[in-house]
Formats: structure tokens, sequence, C-alpha cells
């Protein structure tokens, strides 16, 4: 999920009436926002689109290249890592300026990526910064340019030694050793990257564009418009070569990533700021804005499943091991899904939110208080383990491939814990 920086400075502000009236501020912000134009009330149906015959999803497909090195880790999103299961012990804490936090990406030699901004700056100008994973220190910080109003874009980073920033007017890639810009893309205001084991990288604008550019020389290999609304999601790539984007038009996009034609779309009810997590069984999963959880087919996009809930759905599915799916709603509840059915296995509350979980093997990583940081039990929602941290409403925990979780707050600080 992709969150904005106007929602965060609201939220962040004394408002009268409880949790209840913030639900309700939050939820008018989202519609004054120019949101509630795009078919909010439209029933939830599907439109295909027979341009191309996709493949089956592969359900051995695994996560490749860089141990974290993107938004939701990998181009699947399910923000799932193999690594061992952290320990709840900080390492280390270090302040690294700023309000607003991007997550983290993180490379194959133990470098940190990030971009930060001041939630009240105008205009939000962001840093796109580099620490060394094992000690905190920082390696180097360049200025990006003005960001859009959505910080949470997570750089990106591919096969050719370059780490992919997204800001108001474009991408700019930048020397992964030492942040000297390598080329700029002014392919319009864009949110997280994703970045393909063939160097590609794929992104969304705020004008409903999808784009494919060259990694290594930033030339466009295609820009496609999928709609009028904007998109506000990261594009998933699965093994078939298809990319799934949602918008704000509350409808979910399957796209040929070798040349951007649309494959199939499907309606749901409710604009998506939730960003698709592709699983092993062929299935699509993601959140809305109006009715909860959907579980579509990959290959025509068909409905297999919808999680029905009483709130908003921003936050962005993980897929554990064994495929159940992880989801958190707008009342602060996590919810542990058979991935199959969306039959729940188990529901915990929590305290955040809109941001994401993110998993190490067997164990779940997630905001659980104002003040706390903490891992669950992925079978069952136990907490196992707790750290204090100040305002720790993190964007997506990074977790390094020995398990190390890095998570930034919002008092300007990056934690490390084993």
């Amino acid at each position: 999920m992709i969150v904005p920086l106007e929602f965060l400075t609201m939220v962040r502000s004394p408002i009268q009436g409880g949790p209840a009236r913030m639900e309700r501020v939050v939820a008018a912000a989202a519609l004054l926002a120019g949101l509630v134009c795009w078919r909010l009330l439209a029933p939830a149906s599907r439109e295909r689109i027979p341009l191309r015959t996709p493949t089956a999803v592969s359900p051995s497909a695994p996560e490749k290249g860089h141990p974290w090195a993107m938004y939701r880790g990998n181009p699947l999103h399910t923000a799932w890592s193999p690594a061992p299961e952290a320990q709840g012990k900080v390492r280390w804490k270090v302040e690294i300026g700023g309000e607003g936090c991007s997550p983290v990406s993180i490379s194959a030699d133990g470098k940190l990526y990030f971009l930060i901004s001041k939630l009240d700056s105008r205009p939000q100008e962001f840093t796109l910064k580099c620490l060394d994973a094992a000690t905190g220190k920082q390696e180097w910080a360049r200025t990006t340019g003005r960001g859009s109003s959505y910080f949470q874009n997570a750089p990106g980073l591919g096969p050719f030694g370059m780490v992919y920033a997204a800001w108001e007017d474009g991408v700019t890639a930048f020397d992964a050793k030492s942040g000297e810009p390598r080329w700029t893309n002014r392919v319009g205001s864009a949110g997280p990257v994703t970045v393909g084991l063939d160097g590609a990288v794929y992104g969304a604008t705020t004008k409903g564009r999808v784009f494919a550019l060259n990694g290594h020389s930033g030339k466009t290999l295609w820009d496609v418009s999928v709609t009028n609304a904007p998109v506000h999601t990261a594009p998933a790539l699965g093994p078939d070569g298809h990319l799934y984007v949602g918008a704000n038009d509350g409808c979910e996009y399957a796209l040929d990533s070798r040349k951007g034609a649309v494959l199939w779309t499907f309606r749901a009810s409710g604009l998506i700021l939730s960003s698709a997590a592709i699983g092993r069984n062929g299935l699509v999963y993601f959140g809305s804005c109006r009715c909860g959880v959907y579980a579509v087919d990959a290959r025509d996009g068909s409905q297999r499943w919808v999680l029905k809930t009483d709130t908003l759905v921003w936050s962005s599915p993980a897929i554990g091991r064994d495929g159940t799916v992880y989801v958190g709603d707008w009342r602060h509840r996590l919810h542990a899904l058979d991935a199959a059915t969306g039959k729940q296995r188990w529901q915990r509350q929590t305290g955040s939110s809109f941001y994401s979980p993110t998993i190490a093997s067997d164990q779940v990583y997630m905001t659980l208080s104002d003040q706390t940081f903490g891992a669950l039990s992925a079978s069952s929602g136990k907490v196992r383990w707790t750290v204090s941290a100040g305002h720790t409403e993190s964007p997506d925990p990074a977790i390094g491939p020995d398990g190390t979780v890095y998570v930034s707050t919002s008092d300007g600080e990056m934690m490390a814990i084993d």
C-alpha cells in the first residue's frame, strides 16, 4: 500500500472523537482528494480483454535476485524472505533525518537504500540515502528532486549496479556505489518501481499510465495509458511475464510486460491503493477501499474469493511460506487468510492502520502499537517479541539475508534488529 503524505499529516494531528471519528475523517479525506469520482459504487465484476492468452503462473517460482531489492522485497511482492527469524535484539540505531521514510531496499553487498523527506516541507524534496547494513554508517546521500505526494517510493535495485528512485517528474538511476546520477527518464510522477530479473524497470504514474524502462540506459521500452484515474500502486511482476497493477478507478489490470498490452481488467468495489501480491498458486491478491480483500486468477482475472471487511483495506498483502495471505485493515487488525478459500485462520489487533506486514520464514513483522514494533508467529498470531522504538508506525520493514530486520520511525531514526 502506498500512503499519501497528506493523510499521514492529518492522522498524526489531534482529532476529537476517537477511532471512529478518525476513520471517518480519513475516509472523507480520500474522497475529497478526488478519488470518489472513479466509480467507487460500481459492483464487483470483471472485464476480459482477450489480447493474449497468458500462461499459468508457476507454483514453484522462487523469489530471486537481491535479498530485498525493491518495494515488497521481490517482483512478486510476496514480502516473504527465507532468511532466519530475528530474535528481537537491537544491533544499532542511527539518526537518518526527516520524518517520512520510504521502505528500505537491500543490495547483495549489504547496503541499505531509502528515501527521506520532511512531511511538512513544500515542495517535498526527497533525499536518497545509502547506509552500511552492518553498522548503520552513512555511505552517501543524494537529492533526487521533488517527490510526489506519496512517500512510500522504495528504491529499486537491478543487475546493472544502479539504484532507481521515482520522484515527481519521473525515474532517476543512481550509481549504487557512489550515488552519482546515471540517467533520468521524465516519464511523469511515479510510485515505487519494480525491477525484473532482466533489469527492466516497471512503474505507474498518477495520470494512469504504466511504463517499462531499460534499466541500463533509461530508454522507454513502452508507455501505455490504462485508465484516466491515478495509479498509486506498484506493479507486481509474475513469473508468467505479466504485470498486475491496481488503480483509483477500482480496477486491477493485467498487462503483458513485453509490450504493455492490457490482458484483462477486474473491477473491484472501491478504489485500489493496495499493491498486489502474486501467489505460487496462480492467484493475485489485493485489497480495496470499499469491500475488503480479493483473490483473482492471474490467467484471466476471474474472481476466486473476496473477504468482506467493515473498513478500508489499504495494506498490501504478504504471502507466507505455506501460502497464507497476511493483510491489515483500517481498524488495526491483521488477518491471516487461507490462500485458496479466503477463510480466516486468525486475526490480531495491531497498531498500524495502513502499513503492510513482512515475513521471514515463519515470523511476521508488524507495528503492534504506537510505540512498539514486534514479531508474530505466522501460524497463530501470537506475539514472540517486541521492541520499544518511539513512534514505530514504520513502512513495511525490510529483511536482510541474515534475518536482520530494518525499521524506520517517524522520529527520524532507523534500527537494525537481530
